[in-house]
């Protein structure tokens, strides 16, 4: 309902045949989707996840977060105490990532991770409550509330 969103999408050099792990990265607060693939001014930590999904034949899908009222981008992480965070469907756009990969035949849906850093962390938790079913693991970095 928020009009279009974007992401950048990693795949393996050699893909395998059929469906892959389909690991979801989400920036912190500020951040971006290059910047959390090590391609921003600052790179992040969760890049290193390039390299593994390559060499594991992984997909890595990195969203780009959504202006707050403060300008920074970031996540509707659901914290009553952070006014800036922008008041959009984020469980939303994760879902139709994750659904648009499995009906390419990409993404193994049993097999559906999603990470995140900061404020993209306590996002990476608020999709494990809502999207638990369809998730095999979470993992927030230095995420706290």
């Amino acid at each position: 309902p928020e009009g279009a969103r974007s992401y950048l999408l990693a795949t393996p050099d050699q893909p395998l045949a059929g469906a892959r792990p389909l690991l979801i990265l989400l920036h912190g607060r500020g951040g971006s989707a290059a910047q959390v693939l090590g391609r921003g001014r600052l790179p992040s930590p969760l890049s290193l996840w390039l390299e593994i999904a390559d060499r594991e034949r992984w997909i890595v899908v990195a969203p780009n977060g959504v202006n707050g009222s403060d300008g920074k981008s970031g996540w509707n992480d659901c914290r009553a105490d952070a006014p800036g965070n922008p008041r959009v469907d984020d469980i939303g756009f994760i879902k139709a990532i994750i659904d648009a990969a499995v009906a390419r035949g990409e993404a193994d849906p049993a097999r559906i991770y999603v990470m995140g850093m900061s404020n993209g962390g306590i996002m990476a938790l608020r999709a494990a409550s809502e999207l638990g079913e369809r998730l095999a693991a979470v993992a927030a970095v230095s995420a706290g509330a």
